[in-house]
């Protein structure tokens, strides 16, 4: 049977419904939807109008996206060489402080069996820089580290104005996807109820075109109508367990490899038609089995199922 590959990015989602209304308005009084429409009260125009205001949406989540994006880029182009440098000072005052590794505490330095201990998130490093920075200022003359600044050209000062001016981007940053996630939210809640509408008259006109259903590509449906390729697995359940095994091949076999014998339900729960399965028997899968619950009252051994699912 002909199935219908429904998009699944945004934009090719809004092309297809912009394609069905398209085709429906050219076809004027023949088209095949305009009683399926009625009778499912579904406004093609209104539907336009949402999906218009979607695209906006859209278009707003993607510049807050690429803004987001260029801040995180701007602040790890700041921040990063002050970080590379912060590694270095703390390696230089591990030395110094070798057999009192305690200190580097004082200067906000994490020490794990003699291994510092970096955070990784940028606030934190951030934070820790600043605290660092925060101990030499303190300790001003008698500073350790003040040798090391000047044999490699380090300026805390200026590095502490570019982690202020990271933290500013990081700032930047979270806003923009703030709002970027508010955007896409936004959008969807405006355009799922439309992609609903578009599965629909996808249904009715597979069904309407049943013996021709390349016809459903002049409304800008894509159609495969290739076999259903499958893979082999083996589904366990555990002992006085039940497991729902879905999207079973039709025509495959379900077979007990276990050496428990179980009860197999038809659909996603008990009570339905079951047929019991010994060790090494199995079933062929006919239609309306493809979802079957596999029940194992054994209170010892673990039920082994081979079944070829769709891919």
């Amino acid at each position: 049977m002909a199935r219908i590959n429904y998009p699944v990015d945004f934009l090719n989602r809004t092309q297809l419904f912009l394609n069905i209304k398209k085709k429906h308005d050219s076809d004027g009084g023949s088209s095949p939807l305009i009683a399926f429409l009625v009778q499912q009260a579904i406004d093609l125009a209104a539907d336009a109008t949402a999906t218009n205001i979607a695209l906006e949406k859209h278009d707003q989540f993607e510049e807050n996206a690429r803004a987001a994006e260029e801040a995180t880029e701007a602040r790890n182009n700041l921040f990063h060489p002050v970080f590379s440098r912060l590694r270095g000072s703390v390696q230089f005052l591990k030395g110094f402080y070798t057999g009192n590794e305690k200190e580097l505490g004082l200067w906000g330095v994490q020490v794990n069996a003699g291994r510092m201990a970096y955070p990784s998130d940028f606030l934190r490093r951030a934070g820790l820089f600043n605290t660092f920075k925060a101990r030499h200022d303190a300790l001003g003359a008698a500073s350790p580290l003040t040798p090391y600044l000047a044999e490699h050209n380090i300026d805390l000062t200026a590095d502490g104005a570019d982690t202020v001016k990271a933290e500013t981007k990081h700032d930047q940053m979270q806003q923009a996807w703030m709002d970027a996630e508010e955007l896409r939210e936004d959008r969807d809640n405006l355009f799922n109820p439309v992609f609903e509408n578009v599965r629909s008259i996808g249904q009715f006109l597979k069904a309407l075109y049943v013996k021709n259903p390349k016809e459903l590509g002049h409304w800008g449906y894509t159609v495969d109508d290739s076999p259903r390729k499958g893979r082999k697995a083996t589904v366990t359940v555990a002992p006085q367990s039940r497991r729902i095994v879905r999207r079973l091949l039709i025509g495959k076999e379900l077979t007990n490899k276990g050496p428990a014998e179980v009860v197999v339900h038809q659909g996603e729960a008990e009570g339905k038609d079951s047929i019991t399965l010994s060790p090494t028997n199995g079933i062929t899968i006919t239609r309306g089995w493809s979802s079957v619950t596999v029940v194992n009252s054994d209170q010892a051994q673990i039920a082994l199922i081979s079944v070829e699912k769709i891919s």
